[in-house]
């Protein structure tokens, strides 16, 4: 299996085709750095890239992306329960003396 080929069987479950848009297939690299746009899409697409083997049969390389993406869930998770710690301490605080609640 190609890169490419990686890239379609992904953003078949990925909205608006956005992660093939991340691909620079004439260059054979992941779109320069954006200010705008989908960064989850162009983030999936070097994680891909990262950790693609072209040697590697398809299966390989099908359970290396799976294994990647599932990584990089687990460590937007553990942001995702800290954040909401954080919010649940705030919400749960006495407001600072003279201020309001921490939103």
């Amino acid at each position: 299996m190609n890169f490419g080929t990686l890239l379609e069987i992904a953003n078949a479950k990925y909205p608006d085709d956005a992660i093939v848009q991340h691909w620079d297939a004439k260059r054979q690299e992941p779109v320069s750095q954006e200010l705008e746009g989908d960064t989850l899409a162009l983030f999936i697409v070097r994680e891909l890239h990262a950790t693609f083997d072209a040697d590697a049969v398809d299966t390989a390389q099908l359970e290396t992306a799976a294994n990647v993406i599932g990584r990089a869930i687990v460590e937007l998770d553990h942001v995702k329960v800290g954040l909401m710690a954080e919010l649940l301490k705030r919400r749960h605080s006495p407001p600072p003396s003279g201020g309001r609640p921490p939103v």
